[in-house]
């Protein structure tokens, strides 16, 4: 049903109307629970509202919690891959749900950074994070990091919002800036959320590898991209070998269903 009053939306170009009224109505719903838990926890800084909503869910609660789960998995995931002081970058950090707490899970010996291209979001995160390096960059690569810089870049529900037709450009950034060996690990639109997609957007998938719904807004979590996967797997072959592969389908338990990917630079 949601999916198919999203597809009613975008056929008359009025997504931004529903991305409204889906914020309204989140920080209605929310608005007790989160007040309650921000009094609970008055030393714990949560970001504004209309960050959290578009980047994760307006759930002070899961934002807190949540993020250190999914740091820690994140370290589980990769530190039999990495030396003890790795650089370490999150790409597309958001407002650091995840990335605050890497430096705690990592026992310190990490070197942190996190970049995004919502300037805004940076800016409250250099103004209220500590121990990350933070940077804006561009929607479209290159960035403006140091060939061979990092032992592990991670982005989680990245590719998800960035357009199909730009996914490669991507790979081929992320290489660039990892170390030689250096660690990919990421999140893509598969298998287990086809059946959002419309008879007419499968096709278009089938034939491209993969269909983007678009926003106004570059990144927004509204701009949608799925995934084939083995084609996905084509545009990785020539940067990476692929270290492990879970089929969010297959594995919801990994990352929420979406397909999580861990891939090595050649």
């Amino acid at each position: 049903m949601k999916s198919k009053v999203k597809y009613i939306f975008q056929l008359t170009n009025t997504l931004k109307i529903l991305d409204q009224i889906l914020f309204i109505k989140a920080k209605w719903t929310n608005r007790a629970k989160n007040q309650k838990f921000k009094n609970d926890h008055s030393s714990f800084k949560f970001p504004p509202d209309y960050f959290l909503y578009e980047t994760y869910k307006l759930d002070y609660k899961q934002y807190k919690e949540d993020g250190y789960v999914s740091a820690k998995e994140v370290y589980e995931w990769t530190k039999d891959y990495l030396p003890h002081n790795a650089s370490v970058l999150e790409w597309g950090c958001g407002v650091a749900r995840i990335v605050r707490h890497l430096k705690t899970i990592s026992n310190s010996n990490f070197k942190i950074f996190a970049c995004d291209i919502n300037n805004e979001m940076i800016v409250w995160n250099k103004n209220n994070i500590d121990d990350v390096e933070f940077k804006t960059i561009e929607y479209e690569p290159p960035t403006d990091y140091v060939k061979n810089t990092f032992d592990l870049v991670y982005g989680l529900s990245v590719f998800t919002h960035i357009e199909g037709s730009k996914q490669k450009d991507w790979i081929t950034e992320i290489s660039r800036i990892l170390k030689p060996k250096g660690i990919f690990l990421f999140t893509t639109h598969g298998t287990n959320y086809f059946d959002k997609l419309s008879d007419a957007q499968m096709s278009e998938l089938n034939l491209n590898g993969f269909y983007t719904t678009t926003f106004g807004q570059k990144g927004h979590r509204m701009m949608t991209t799925y995934n084939d996967c083995k084609k996905f797997k084509e545009l990785l072959e020539n940067e990476f070998e692929v270290v492990e592969f879970f089929e969010g389908k297959n594995f919801k338990e990994k990352f929420g269903g979406q397909d999580l990917w861990i891939v090595k630079k050649k």
